[in-house]
């Protein structure tokens, strides 16, 4: 996940180009966002970009991505 996209894991087949209203709940809270499928690959998933949070949502969003940055470098620190 990134402030732009994200991948979802899934063998639900979607479009190429096809709209998406997506709720996640996740410890930073209620997050709600829309999004357009840019790619699919069969029976993986499909990337996601992005097109708009949720106005009251965008606090719980920064701070998502925070957590997963922080971990993200943490794994990365613990491996070397």
């Amino acid at each position: 996940m990134s402030p732009v996209g994200l991948f979802v894991e899934t063998r639900f087949r979607v479009a190429t180009g096809a709209r998406l209203r997506m709720h996640f709940l996740v410890q930073e809270g209620q997050i709600r966002l829309d999004a357009q499928v840019r790619h699919t690959r069969q029976g993986q998933g499909y990337g996601l970009k992005i097109q708009s949070v949720a106005p009251k949502d965008i606090p719980q969003f920064d701070a998502l991505l925070a957590r997963l940055r922080a971990t993200s470098t943490t794994r990365v620190l613990a491996q070397d």
